[in-house]
């Protein structure tokens, strides 16, 4: 009995060797890490939603028993849905105080169609046939995959040096670009001068979190610049172009994360401010 029960528990591992997660697998690492990079466009976005739940959810069904493979769906499915929406911020934030590496997701609640491919995986598991048998190979793939699957979760943060930052001029006053930040983009903390800045050049700083887009946080410096003022960019979680150095010798203000930052925030604050200034008129 206990024989029979080994040797079911190999065959179901030989779905690691199965054509549909090698190819689910390999999809899911050359996407995330070379065509997010070179398009990062929706589609690429949704390649990974698709290929790693297919891969996760054949994972576990072949580490498991099938008398477990229900539960298993289900919660994968519960945990994609509290992963694609804001639920799981104290997660996130349990995860990133614990580990050394920097863990993010996009919050896009169209990604949840994805789940529909959870009833495919449980099919597959049932009529898949390996490519080859050894005995080492399935844990070998196993072990590989555990490790792509955490990484896929993985932000890039790029950090300028202050005369690296890139920085973006403004004619209106501080104050101005101040309260037009905070009503538009819901800073964490809402912007504020100290006290301090009588005797010196005002400058405030806060983070802003994006939804769409490869940038997730702008960590931003406003500061008052003679009669106008400034927002420069001191740092950037992101999904951009593979970043791993803030050096602008090496990226500059016309980088991938530079760029984002001008879309998702400089164009709709420039928007926002002419858009204002025409009202008063």
């Amino acid at each position: 009995m206990l024989a029979d029960s080994q040797s079911k528990a190999d065959r179901r591992l030989y779905l690691l060797l199965t054509p549909g997660f090698l190819f689910s697998l390999l999809l899911l690492v050359t996407n995330d890490h070379l065509l997010k990079q070179l398009f990062h466009n929706w589609l690429t976005g949704k390649l990974s939603d698709v290929a790693g739940l297919f891969a996760f959810a054949l994972f576990w069904l072949a580490v498991l028993p099938p008398t477990w493979w229900r539960s298993i769906l289900v919660s994968i499915g519960a945990f994609f849905v509290i992963w694609k929406t804001d639920l799981s911020e104290p997660l996130l934030h349990l995860l990133n105080g614990l580990s050394a590496l920097s863990f993010d997701r996009v919050v896009d609640y169209t990604d949840l169609w994805a789940l529909a491919v959870l009833p495919v995986a449980s099919w597959y598991a049932q009529t898949a046939a390996p490519l080859f048998l050894s005995q080492l190979t399935p844990i070998g793939v196993g072990a590989l995959s555990l490790v792509a699957f955490v990484a896929t979760s993985k932000i890039n943060v790029i950090t300028y040096s202050e005369e690296d930052q890139p920085t973006y001029e403004f004619r209106e006053p501080a104050f101005t670009l101040l309260q037009v930040i905070n009503d538009q983009f819901n800073p964490d903390p809402m912007l504020s001068f100290s006290l301090l800045d009588v005797f010196r050049e005002k400058h405030a700083t806060t983070t802003i979190v994006f939804r769409h887009g490869c940038l997730r946080r702008a960590h931003i410096i406003v500061k008052e610049k003679g009669q106008g003022s400034a927002v420069s960019l001191e740092r950037a979680d992101h999904y951009c172009s593979s970043v791993h150095r803030g050096d602008a010798t090496v990226h500059g203000k016309d980088g991938p994360v530079s760029d984002a930052f001008e879309k998702e925030l400089i164009e709709q604050l420039q928007w926002t401010l002419e858009v204002r200034k025409t009202l008063k008129q």
